[in-house]
């Protein structure tokens, strides 16, 4: 390997471990937004609608990461059906984790505030 190949392999592993690591901050923000609001939805009983979304989120972020385990493995070996099924289920499932959590911060703020 030429010094110039060493130099675009280190670049591009720099750039996949920025985007890993951008991504799982994503979803760990939302995942503890999810913890705060299910504690608050807890303790102000009421808000059974939001603790419903808030743990929805919660376990969305869990499958997340699970299937980012697998999907990085599919495309470390190649195996592109497995890589279109994780692509999907990861995009559904992250969206998924951002709606519930926002249903949840609006079921908390009606509840609070109505």
């Amino acid at each position: 390997m030429t010094e110039d190949e060493a130099k675009t392999v280190v670049h591009y592993n720099a750039l996949l471990f920025g985007w890993i690591i951008t991504r799982l901050a994503k979803d760990l923000l939302i995942a503890a937004v999810s913890i705060i609001g299910l504690i608050h939805a807890v303790i102000t009983v009421g808000s059974g609608h939001a603790a419903v979304c808030f743990m929805a989120s919660i376990l969305s972020i869990i499958l997340v990461l699970r299937f980012n385990a697998d999907y990085l493995d599919s495309l470390i070996t190649s195996k592109k059906e497995e890589e279109a099924k994780y692509e999907i289920a990861l995009s559904t499932l992250d969206g998924l984790a951002l709606i519930s959590m926002a249903l949840g911060c609006v079921f908390t703020g009606v509840h609070v505030f109505w």
